[in-house]
C-alpha cells in the first residue's frame, strides 16, 4: 500500500455517532441511475445555459417558416417565467445578475412572436436594456461572441447597418479561412461569414438583391455551412450555432425546402424539451455520450452485475456511438492521420468528435471490460472499440504532449490560467482584420489543456490491459509519457491546475492527479505532492469542496466556494486514486456526501457549473451531482472495505471504517 502523504486521521475525536451507511448511499444512487436509463439503453440530459438558446431557436424557426404555434406558445410561456423583477434575464443558472445580451435575445423573440401577450415583459426588458446602455451595449457584446444583436436586428429593433461590416466581406472570409487555418478553429471564418451575409440580407430586404458581391458571399457562406453540418442536421450539435446557421442559410438564398435547411429545422425541433404546465424550452445541447459514459462507469464500479441488461445495453449503445465517419477536415489537418474512432458529446456529432468525450467513453468501456461476467459476445467489440479510440487519440495529441478538445495542432497555452477576461473580437475594418491575424484570442483557438489531458491519461491507463495489439499498447505508452511532460510544464507553484471545461481549479487538479497516478507517476514527485496539497488545503469545514465561476476572472479565488456534491466527489475520487483513501480529508469528504444525500438517492446540485467559454459563459449539467458522487463513493468503499461488508458506523474523523 502506498504510504500516505497526508496527516493520518485523528482517532477518537469529534465523533458524530451513527450516520447513514455508505452501502445504502451507493445503492440509492445506483437505483437513481438505473431508473433514468432511456428506452434505447443510453442516458442523456439537457444542458441548461439560460433562456437565450430558446429565444434564438424560436426566431430561427420563425425565419424558416417552420415554427409550430403550439411550440411557440409553450416556449413563450417558459420565457416569460424566466424574467427577473428588474426586467432582465440571467445568462445561465446561478448567474450573478441579469445579462444585456440574453435579455436582448429574449426581447427580440417576444417582440416578433408575442407582441401582445408579452407586452409588459417587452416593456420591462426594454427599460432594463436602456439602463444597461441600450443597443450600444448589445452591439459591443458582439466582440465577445454574443450574437444578441443579430436577433434584435431580425426583430426590427436594431438598424442592421449598425452590425459589424467586414471590408470586402467575401475576400475577408476567404483570407480568414486561409490565414487563420493554423491558429484558430473554423468557427472564426464561419461566424464572420454568417454575420456578414445576414447583415447584407437585412439591409437589402427580403429576398436580398442578387448583386455579384452578395452572390459570392452567399456561395462561400453556404459552402462553409455545408462543410460544418452533421448529417442529422445540427451544427456542432449546439442549439445557438444551429439557429444562426439556419438564419444564415435563408439569408444566403436557401429555403426550408432545401435539404440542409430541412435537416437543420428537423434537428432543432428534436432538441426541444417539454416541461410540466404546457411549457417547453431549448437546452443549449444534449449530452448523450458523456452522460452514458459516466453512468456506465459508475454502475460498473458500484456493483451492477456485469451481465445486467442495463449495463450491456448501455455498452452496446456507447460502442455504436463511436464515429465511423471521418471528423471534419479542419479539426485534423495532418495528411494521413486517423480521423475515425473518436466520440462526440452526442452520438450523432461526428463532425466534432473530441478528445474529452473519447476519454470518458474509453474509461467506461474499459471499466465494463474489467468486470468478470461481461457477456463474451461483447468483449471483442469493446476491445476493438478501444483500439480504434487509442489510435484516434494518438493522432490528436499535440506536439506539446497535451490534448485539445476538438482541433489538433493549434497553438498551445502558457502555463497556468488563461481566458481570465471576456474575449474581444472586433472585425469591422482592414486594420481589425490584420490585428486579428496577428493576435488571435485564445478563446478562438483550441490549445492543449490540463483537464482534458488528465482525463485522457486516466483513459489510456485503464485501457492498457484490454488492448489486443502490441503496436496499440506502444502507441498508448508513448502518448502517456508525452502527456505527463505536458502536465509537468503546466504545474503551478501552489499545485493547482486550470480547468477549461468545468469550474475550475479543484476539478482540473483532481483529474490531473487521477491521470498521473493511473499512469504510474510516483506520489513523491514534488509537483504531484503540491497538487494533492492544493486539494486538501481547500476543504470546507463540513468536509466538502466547492468552487464558483468567479475563480476564472480572479484566480486568487481558486478552490473557494460552498460545498458542492460533484466537486467534493471528484476530489474524493482523486484522493482515493492517490492512495489517500484512509486519510482524514477523504473520510470527511465521504461523510459530507453521505449526509448530503436525499432520501431518494439524489444529491444537492450546490450550484456547480460546466463551462462553454470562460470567464462568462457557463451551463448547468444536472447528472454530475449524482454520477460523480456514485463514482467516488464506490471507489472509496472499494479501497477501504475490500471484504464488501456493510457497516453502520461512519466516523467523520477517519477512524475505523469497516
Amino acid at each position: 500500500m502506498t504510504q500516505s502523504l497526508l496527516a493520518p486521521p485523528a482517532l477518537g475525536t469529534n465523533r458524530p455517532g451513527l450516520a447513514p451507511s455508505v452501502d445504502r448511499a451507493i445503492e440509492l444512487a445506483r437505483a437513481q441511475v438505473v431508473a433514468r436509463v432511456q428506452s434505447d439503453g443510453s442516458w442523456d440530459a439537457p444542458c441548461d445555459a439560460g433562456p437565450a438558446p430558446t429565444a434564438q431557436a424560436l426566431l430561427a424557426l420563425h425565419v424558416a417558416d417552420a415554427l409550430e404555434p403550439s411550440v411557440r406558445d409553450a416556449c413563450v410561456r417558459w420565457l416569460l417565467e424566466r424574467q427577473s423583477p428588474g426586467g432582465g434575464f440571467v445568462a445561465y443558472p446561478g448567474a450573478p445578475g441579469e445579462d444585456p445580451g440574453t435579455t436582448a435575445s429574449v426581447l427580440g423573440a417576444l417582440a416578433v412572436l408575442a407582441p401582445e401577450r408579452g407586452s409588459e415583459a417587452i416593456s420591462a426588458a426594454e427599460r432594463f436594456l436602456t439602463r444597461q446602455g441600450g443597443t450600444d451595449a448589445v452591439l459591443a457584446a458582439l466582440a465577445r461572441g454574443d450574437l444578441a444583436a443579430i436577433y434584435l436586428a431580425l426583430a426590427g429593433l436594431l438598424d442592421p447597418a449598425r452590425l459589424p461590416r467586414l471590408p470586402a466581406p467575401d475576400l475577408a472570409v476567404r483570407l480568414a479561412e486561409r490565414w487563420l487555418a493554423g491558429v484558430a478553429h473554423v468557427g472564426v471564418p464561419l461566424m464572420m461569414a454568417q454575420v456578414a451575409v445576414i447583415r447584407a440580407w437585412l439591409l437589402a430586404g427580403r429576398p436580398a438583391r442578387p448583386t455579384p458581391a452578395y452572390a459570392r458571399l452567399a456561395t462561400r457562406t453556404l459552402a462553409l455551412l455545408d462543410e460544418s453540418q452533421n448529417s442529422t442536421g445540427g451544427y456542432v450539435n449546439i442549439v445557438p450555432y444551429t439557429a444562426l446557421a439556419l438564419i444564415a442559410m435563408h439569408a444566403a438564398g436557401r429555403t426550408r425546402a432545401d435539404e440542409p435547411a430541412a435537416r437543420a429545422v428537423s434537428w432543432l425541433c428534436r432538441e426541444r424539451e417539454s416541461v410540466p404546465g404546457k411549457r417547453a424550452y431549448f437546452p443549449v445541447f444534449h449530452s448523450g455520450v458523456w452522460t452514458t459514459s459516466l453512468a456506465l462507469r459508475a454502475l460498473a464500479t458500484s456493483g451492477e452485475p456485469s451481465d445486467s441488461t442495463v449495463l450491456c445495453r448501455g455498452l452496446e449503445w456507447l460502442m455504436a456511438a463511436q464515429a465511423t465517419e471521418p471528423q471534419a477536415a479542419w479539426n485534423q489537418r495532418d495528411f494521413g492521420a486517423v480521423r475515425t474512432g473518436g466520440f462526440g458529446f452526442q452520438a450523432d456529432n461526428w463532425k466534432m468528435t473530441d478528445c474529452d468525450d473519447t476519454a470518458v467513453a474509453v474509461s467506461a468501456i474499459a471499466a465494463c471490460l474489467a468486470r468478470r461476467g461481461l457477456p463474451s459476445s461483447l468483449r471483442p467489440q469493446a476491445e476493438a472499440a478501444l483500439e480504434r479510440s487509442v489510435a484516434w487519440l494518438g493522432a490528436m495529441q499535440n506536439r506539446d504532449g497535451g490534448y485539445p478538445a476538438f482541433v489538433h495542432g493549434l497553438p498551445g497555452k502558457p502555463a497556468g490560467e488563461i481566458l481570465t477576461k471576456p474575449m474581444s473580437l472586433r472585425v469591422s475594418s482592414a486594420a481589425d482584420l490584420l490585428r486579428l491575424f496577428r493576435d488571435l484570442p485564445l478563446a478562438m483557438g483550441d490549445p492543449s489543456t490540463e483537464d482534458v489531458t488528465g482525463r485522457v491519461l486516466s483513459a489510456l491507463a485503464g485501457a492498457m490491459g484490454h488492448l489486443r495489439s502490441q503496436s496499440t499498447r506502444d502507441i498508448a505508452r508513448g502518448q502517456m509519457n508525452r502527456a505527463l511532460g505536458f502536465l509537468r510544464s503546466q504545474a503551478a507553484l501552489n499545485g493547482a491546475f486550470w480547468g477549461r471545461w468545468s469550474t475550475n481549479f479543484l476539478w482540473a487538479t483532481a483529474h490531473v492527479i487521477m491521470g498521473a497516478c493511473a499512469a504510474g507517476v510516483s506520489l513523491h514527485q514534488p509537483w504531484l505532492r503540491r497538487a494533492i496539497g492544493f486539494l486538501v488545503g481547500h476543504a470546507n469545514e463540513d468536509g466538502g469542496f466547492g468552487e464558483t465561476t468567479r475563480s476564472y476572472e480572479r484566480p486568487s479565488l481558486a478552490g473557494a466556494g460552498p460545498s458542492m456534491a460533484a466537486v467534493t466527489a471528484v476530489v474524493l475520487e482523486a484522493l482515493v486514486v492517490a492512495g489517500e483513501h484512509a486519510s482524514a480529508p477523504a473520510a470527511r469528504a465521504a461523510t459530507y456526501l453521505v449526509r448530503a444525500q436525499g432520501g431518494d438517492g439524489s444529491f444537492p446540485d450546490g450550484g456547480h457549473l460546466q463551462v462553454i467559454v470562460p470567464p462568462d459563459t457557463f451551463y448547468r449539467y444536472p447528472p454530475a451531482s449524482i454520477l460523480q458522487p456514485l463514482l467516488a463513493l464506490a471507489a472509496w468503499r472499494a479501497k477501504n472495505c475490500r471484504a464488501r461488508r456493510t457497516w453502520s458506523s461512519f466516523p467523520a474523523d477517519g477512524g475505523k471504517l469497516c
